[in-house]
């Protein structure tokens, strides 16, 4: 059964308790004092152009499990990239209260901080459980990171991201990672890592090369 919500507001009745409404102050430049002398000057001031709404960014309302987010329908993504069974590596992310917005959504500077966490895990999956950096200075840096928000995330609530590689370089790699909640993607990043050691980027060994081909995906 479809569910019809409306956004405008509904009616307020008047309360029939037999006392009279009393008259509600006037204030602002339409009322009072102060909007008598705005329209008797009203002429004098420059005709400033109308006032225009902001224009639409392509978003659009959409409801999940009875909550509202809001679903950027302006950002390209590629299907695949919204999949989480595309995703071999997984980090379960519980949503913190102090991440929380005004709005009870996670704001944008958390989602980044839970992309660090999953990154970081695999990263050091990469090295193979290695400290970060290794004793004798061998380390992974990041060079970039993007985020693409889809829709919100809500509090309270467990966060899944998805991780797997996009490409594979002498000294670099991408990951590319998406963030799910209550199955539906709310975001997805990119990130690009270089391998260093203690003089600077160097060739990927090896073993970190074959564990990063195993968690290559792609486009069907």
């Amino acid at each position: 059964m479809q569910t019809t919500i409306s956004l405008q507001e509904e009616p307020r009745e008047k309360a029939d308790d037999g006392l009279a409404e009393e008259p509600r102050a006037q204030t602002g430049l339409r009322g009072g004092k102060l909007g008598a002398h705005y329209a008797r000057n009203r002429a004098a001031l420059p005709d400033w152009p109308a006032r225009r709404s902001p224009a639409p960014v392509g978003r659009a309302p959409t409801y999940h499990d009875g909550r509202r987010t809001t679903r950027w329908s302006s950002v390209h993504v590629e299907p695949y990239r919204l999949d989480p069974d595309r995703y071999p590596l997984k980090v379960r992310i519980l949503a913190r209260y102090a991440d929380v917005d005004p709005l009870w959504h996670i704001n944008n500077v958390a989602v980044a901080q839970y992309y660090e966490e999953a990154r970081v895990s695999a990263t050091m999956m990469v090295m193979g459980g290695k400290r970060i950096p290794s004793p004798t200075g061998e380390r992974i840096l990041i060079a970039h990171q993007s985020i693409d928000y889809l829709r919100e995330a809500t509090y309270p609530g467990t966060l899944e991201i998805g991780i797997g590689v996009l490409r594979i370089g002498r000294t670099s790699y991408r990951y590319g990672m998406a963030m799910f909640q209550d199955g539906a993607c709310v975001s997805v990043s990119e990130a690009v890592l270089v391998y260093a050691d203690a003089h600077g980027p160097a060739a990927l060994p090896q073993e970190y090369r074959q564990r990063l081909e195993g968690w290559l995906i792609a486009a069907p």
